[in-house]
């Protein structure tokens, strides 16, 4: 289909009838240069669309019937299109989405959340950008092993592809991060500490002061005044507040001995984080 230049196409998938009539209603009242070629409510119906037109952007539910939107994406030979995920709230799912930098809405959203994801997307299509994104998701949708997981970590005009297990630990410095990598390199992210905190903290990454987010897989050494000596010599302090839950989740469970923790609090643990 031949559209204007100042027009952009989009097709939305989603098991939900109402909210798929809603979507397109939207786009017709308030983004009138979005134009909807085609609306799915089934996975088969989905593939199809998405191999036989070529849609700017894609509304694109993660749960369709007994399959997901994941598998849809490795079906599919290439993505040159922007995808804005809907979901339930799925935890795995969001992970998958956060840690390939990807936007995504939550149900029920408000046409505040759409607008914003609108507008982001329409500006990523105008650029052209950052397409690779769906590279790294269709990567660590196929590896299931943790260490491997990569992340996107956004600098200022670029986009970096790190796995995990080479960050050696992040530094919150202001509103951005010093994300320090095994082979010695640091890349400043436009991304505050917290954004990493959130991603990583189940990855071997523990929160062991407000500016210091380590890797604990990298860890030479502890002493007990409250400091971590890194692989590469770094001495990382750890917060006062911390320095119990560090000894209890960090030590006695992961590196020299185990410990009986049928008596142990985890929620207690958790409101230290």
């Amino acid at each position: 289909m031949n559209l204007p230049k100042n027009e952009y196409s989009v097709i939305i998938v989603d098991d939900d009838l109402v909210l798929c009539n809603k979507l397109w209603a939207y786009f017709d009242e308030h983004r009138t240069t979005f134009n909807v070629l085609q609306q799915c409510h089934d996975y088969d119906c989905a593939l199809e669309a998405l191999k036989k037109e070529k849609p700017d952007l894609v509304l694109l539910d993660i749960e369709l019937g007994t399959r997901d939107s994941f598998d849809l994406i490795k079906e599919l030979d290439e993505i040159n299109f922007e995808i804005i995920f809907i979901t339930n709230g799925d935890e795995h799912a969001l992970r998958a989405l956060q840690f390939s930098a990807i936007d995504y809405l939550i149900k029920p959203f408000s046409i505040a959340d759409l607008n914003k994801a609108i507008t982001k997307a329409k500006d990523k299509i105008k650029n052209n950008n950052d397409l690779n994104r769906y590279d790294i998701l269709r990567h660590n949708i196929f590896r299931s092993q943790k260490s491997h997981h990569k992340i996107i970590i956004p600098e200022s005009s670029s986009f970096e592809f790190v796995t995990t297990r080479d960050i050696l630990r992040c530094e919150g410095w202001s509103k951005y991060t010093k994300v320090f990598l095994v082979d010695g390199r640091m890349i400043t992210s436009s991304y505050n500490l917290g954004h990493y905190r959130k991603i990583l903290e189940t990855y071997s990454f523990f929160h062991c002061h407000k500016s210091h987010l380590i890797n604990t897989t990298h860890i030479k050494s502890y002493l007990n005044i409250g400091t971590v000596e890194m692989n590469d010599g770094t001495m990382i302090p750890v917060a006062r507040r911390k320095k119990e839950l560090f000894v209890k989740m960090v030590i006695k469970e992961n590196f020299f001995f185990q410990v009986d923790n049928s008596n142990y609090n985890y929620d207690e643990a958790q409101s230290y984080i």
